[in-house]
């Protein structure tokens, strides 16, 4: 994102990452197996996030006019999973 926000910003183009938590890609069952293998804690949210409810809103804030000077960032939003590791 730092790269892309650098190179593009000059010609006003936005770059963000966004980190969800692996249960939304993986499933479920793996995602927790390897949770359980690889963290310190429990995450700050026990449920596993809801795309449109949840993740929805900062897609739709990102791709907006809202978001017009936030560039070369990394946005995670995984309930709390990362920070537990």
């Amino acid at each position: 994102a730092k790269g892309c926000g650098r190179q593009w910003g000059k010609h006003h183009v936005t770059a963000n990452i966004g980190v969800t938590e692996p249960a939304l890609w993986d499933g479920a069952s793996t995602a927790d197996e390897l949770f359980r293998a690889i963290s310190l804690s429990v995450p700050a949210f026990e449920q596993i996030a809801n795309p449109h409810d949840d993740l929805g809103p900062l897609v739709s804030m990102l791709g907006g006019p809202s978001s017009h000077y936030l560039t070369a960032g990394t946005l995670v939003a995984d309930g709390g999973v990362w920070m537990a590791l």
